[in-house]
Formats: C-alpha cells, sequence, structure tokens
C-alpha cells in the first residue's frame, strides 16, 4: 500500500479515479490528460499516481519529458533547507520510496563527468526494487541526439510511465520534438499529458497531443482530415501562392464529447481558496515621436529614426505588428546597422507610477531583453540596486539566485522577467501585483506568466496591470487573447472566463 508524504486534497483524489474510470471504448490504453490549471499541483497528481504503480506491481520507470525552463523543479531542490523550495519528487513521494529511487535529469552540454556516471548507473541499475526516474528538457530531445538515445534505452528497457509536462509542447505535428514523442510513446507502457490550457492557438491544438495519447481518441490519424472536419477553411492567393486559410471552427461540441472521457478538468476557482483576480489597464500616451513613427510604418510600410539618417521597414504585416509594438516601448532596430535605437516614451514613467504607488512585492512582464535592461535600469534608480531580481534567457546559470533572492530577501522587492523564460515552473506567491509592460499575442505565456503569482500559497488578491496606449497594437492584442481564451474554455466545457476586456 502506497501513502504518499502529502495529503491529497480532494481534486487531486478526484482526478486519478477519473482516469481510472475512463472507458475503455474507443481506447482501452492506460492514457490520459490531466487539464490543471497552473498552481492546483498536477505535478502531485501524476507523483501519486506513479507511486501506487510502482508498489503494486506495475510500472517502475517513469520518463517526464518538460520545457527547459521548468524541467529542473521535478527533481532539484532550489534549496534543502526550506521546504517551500524543494524538488517535486522530496515535496510529495513517500519518503521509503524516495530513499530507495534513482532519478537523474538531462542537462545541455552533457552535464559533466558526475552527470554522465549517475545517467549510466541509472540505465545499469534494473533491480524491480528500486524505481527509477528521468527528466529531460524538450529542447534537448529535439535536438541533441545523445538524449534521444538515452530516452529511447530508458523506456525500452522495462518499459515506462510517460509524462508531458505542459503538453502544448508538443502541439505542433510537424515539430521534431513531436515525432519523437510519439514514437517513445509507441514504446510506453503508459502515457499521461499535463496541461492548464492545452488549446492556445485553437482546437486544432488538439490534434498532436491527442495523437500522442491515442489516436482512437480522435477517431484521426491525419492531421488534415481533422483539420477539414474541425476547422473552416477558406482558399487564399497571396502574391501568387495559394494556400487554405483557418478562418473558423466548427463540430467543436463533438470534440468536446471525444475528449471528456480520457481527460480530467481542475479550475483553480473550484478547488484552491484563491482570491479572484483582479484585472485593470492603465493607459500610456504616445510621445510626438511615437505617434509620427507609428502613423508613416501604417502609411508607407517604412519610418525614419529621429534624426539618424536611419529607417525601420517593415515589409509584411506580421513585421509592422513587431516593429509598432517595439516603437510602443521607447525602441527600435534600423535596417542597415541592425542597432538599436532609444525613442522617447513614457511607459517606463507610467509603470514607475504603478509601482510607486505599492506596497508589496510585484512581478514585471516584458517581451524583449532590451525592454528587460530598460526596465531593469530605470527600477534601481528609482528604487535602489538591490530592489531588483531578474529572470530571463541571459542569466540561466544564476536566475534561480535571483529568484531565491526575490523570494526572501525584503529589499529586493521587484521580479523583472521574460514571458518566454519565467512563464513555466516558478511559484512567486511573494507578489500580489502583477504588471505588463507589453502584452503579445501568445495566449500560453499570458496565461502560464499570470498563475506564476496567483496559486496555491498565495495568501492576498493578485491584481493585474496592463500597460496600453490608446489606438496602437496594445489593444489588438488583448482583443485577440479574448478571444482565444473563449475558444479554449468551449473545448474544455467550461464557462465564460473573466478576464481583461
Amino acid at each position: 500500500m502506497y501513502t504518499p508524504k502529502t495529503t491529497p486534497m480532494r481534486h487531486q483524489t478526484d482526478a486519478i479515479a477519473a482516469c481510472q474510470a475512463k472507458p475503455p471504448v474507443p481506447c482501452p490504453a492506460d492514457v490520459f490528460a490531466y487539464l490543471c490549471d497552473m498552481g492546483t499541483g498536477k505535478s502531485k497528481i501524476v507523483l501519486d499516481e506513479w507511486g501506487e504503480m510502482a508498489t503494486n506491481g506495475g510500472c517502475k520507470d517513469m520518463l517526464v519529458v518538460a520545457p527547459a525552463g521548468s524541467y529542473r523543479n521535478w527533481y532539484i531542490d532550489k534549496d534543502q533547507k526550506n521546504p517551500e523550495l524543494w524538488s517535486e519528487l522530496r515535496k510529495h513521494v513517500d519518503p521509503e520510496m524516495f530513499e530507495r529511487m534513482l532519478f537523474a535529469g538531462w542537462r545541455s552540454g552533457g552535464g559533466g563527468k558526475s552527470l554522465k556516471e549517475q545517467l549510466k548507473y541509472l540505465l545499469a541499475t534494473k533491480d524491480p526494487k528500486r524505481p527509477r526516474a528521468l527528466f529531460v528538457n524538450v529542447e534537448a530531445l529535439s535536438t541533441v541526439d545523445a538524449a534521444q538515445e538515452l530516452c529511447r534505452e530508458f523506456v525500452d528497457q522495462r518499459g515506462a510511465h510517460l509524462i508531458i509536462d505542459e503538453s502544448t509542447i508538443i502541439k505542433s505535428h510537424k515539430a521534431e520534438r513531436t515525432k519523437i514523442c510519439w514514437e517513445l510513446g509507441d514504446a510506453a507502457l503508459s502515457k499521461r499529458i499535463l496541461s492548464g490550457l492545452w488549446t492556445p492557438k485553437g482546437p486544432l491544438d488538439l490534434f498532436s497531443q491527442c495523437y500522442f495519447l491515442d489516436p482512437r481518441i480522435l477517431g484521426q490519424t491525419n492531421f488534415f482530415a481533422f483539420q477539414r472536419k474541425y476547422a473552416q477553411m477558406v482558399r487564399q492567393d497571396f502574391g501568387g501562392r495559394k494556400f487554405w486559410q483557418v478562418v473558423g471552427y466548427q463540430n467543436l461540441e463533438e470534440l468536446q464529447k471525444r475528449v471528456a472521457p480520457y481527460s480530467y478538468r481542475v479550475l483553480k476557482s473550484d478547488c484552491l481558496d484563491l482570491e479572484p483576480k483582479n484585472y485593470t489597464s492603465v493607459e500610456v500616451d504616445l510621445t510626438p515621436e511615437q505617434k509620427r513613427m507609428i502613423s508613416e510604418i501604417k502609411l508607407f510600410g517604412h519610418a525614419s529614426i529621429g534624426d539618424t539618417g536611419r529607417f525601420v521597414t517593415t515589409d509584411m504585416i506580421i513585421k509592422q505588428i513587431a516593429r509598432i509594438t517595439q516603437i510602443g516601448c521607447g525602441y527600435v532596430v534600423d535596417d542597415e546597422e541592425h542597432v538599436i535605437h532609444e525613442i522617447p516614451e513614457n511607459r517606463t514613467e507610467t509603470l514607475l507610477g504603478v509601482l510607486l504607488n505599492h506596497r508589496g512585492k510585484a512581478v514585471v512582464w516584458v517581451p524583449w531583453r532590451h525592454a528587460h535592461a530598460k526596465v531593469v535600469k530605470a527600477l534601481k534608480m528609482s528604487f535602489g540596486p538591490k530592489s531588483v531580481a531578474e529572470f530571463h534567457g541571459g542569466n540561466r546559470k544564476d536566475r534561480h539566485l535571483e529568484e531565491q533572492r526575490f523570494l526572501t530577501d525584503p529589499q529586493c522587492r521587484f521580479m523583472v522577467a521574460t514571458q518566454g523564460a519565467g512563464m513555466r515552473g516558478n511559484t512567486w506567491v511573494v507578489a500580489n501585483l502583477v504588471v505588463y509592460y507589453a502584452n503579445n499575442y501568445d495566449l500560453e505565456q499570458r496565461d502560464q506568466s499570470e498563475d506564476r503569482a496567483h496559486r496555491k500559497g498565495q495568501t492576498e488578491r493578485v491584481t493585474y496591470v496592463d500597460l496600453i496606449s490608446p489606438g496602437t497594437n496594445d489593444e489588438n492584442i488583448v482583443k485577440n487573447l479574448r478571444k482565444k481564451i473563449s475558444l479554449s474554455s468551449m473545448i474544455n466545457g467550461e464557462g465564460y472566463r473573466t478576464w481583461l476586456v
């Protein structure tokens, strides 16, 4: 009999029960999707289920594939002296099983001699009394041959309980990472996917994730057949290139009925005693220079950069959107020398005004590294050099120390992070204010980043502030995200989700 280290919450035991009660038709395989909002403890659900399996004669090996930004949280303690910063394994696995088990994780560059020996020992140990767990980041799985071979050998030895954490990492049916996960899944004894939002770009995101579990769930083995059934398509001709464009969706009720028996949905509002999110926005006035440049780009497709004699050109709509957003953040890159030019802006000053009126800790999300550096510099000048912690792609080696400082040091009031780097796997409930310096069109980044502060352990109401310049892309981005949320709610069988309107 397996006894979890921590007592499960009701929704966690219900999730495992739903998995065990799934119908054998049309899919008899041991597969399931845990669709749990961020912060509701989906990793504990998986570990409790696997602990039960390993103890009662089931699968004793577990392979977890997760994003680079969060896979180490499964097995590496951020601080062994602080239980709140323990790994998911140490937090939740029964201590007796934890002492018996072997576990290791792949690291970029191979991780040195000690890690190679650890991985070699993991593969060589086949004692049935010792459960084994391997953790791999999906980026390495798709680019590093050694990581692929490691996973293949691990799964082939005695089968495995295969977990895809944040399963939207395999939502593209064309991606190499997706095909490798499908291949590993064919050899696995059981499969689970974990996600809080498994359709961030639309219902078509479901195909690859459900195909990984079992194609019989959707009744489709071909993406284009799936697309024809559930998407409304029109033929487009752009510059002599003809293609089909998705303009809407259809048969979504049928799609929802197909996936429902093989998934369990958990909303934070249903299981955690958290205050509802509070959304607001603050208008940012454009400077005359920003207005001029945005107007010229919209009219002519290019704009001069001050009196530098340089220009910025946008020959495609997608490029125009990006350039206008950058101009809104106060900088732009010229066409000739690819040099960054600062533009007078009010956004940073508006951000400082918001933070000056806040007494506690706050998280500031920025879309790009240059904007990140600008915000960090401004905050340090206004609040002191120790007031800011940083989390971005350029400080991978020491950002865990920055995070620890933000969580424990009263002087460190602000975490400034890029969404791409910090949106997954971090718990920043010490903050009750979250500010979006600027948004992008990626709903998954928005949804994930919001829940770094709004999750178990948060005792206050979290306020979300969007800095928006009227008449710019800011407003269009918010409307686009709102539409994506509505579609996602429909697929999951949820009601209307409140969000910034």
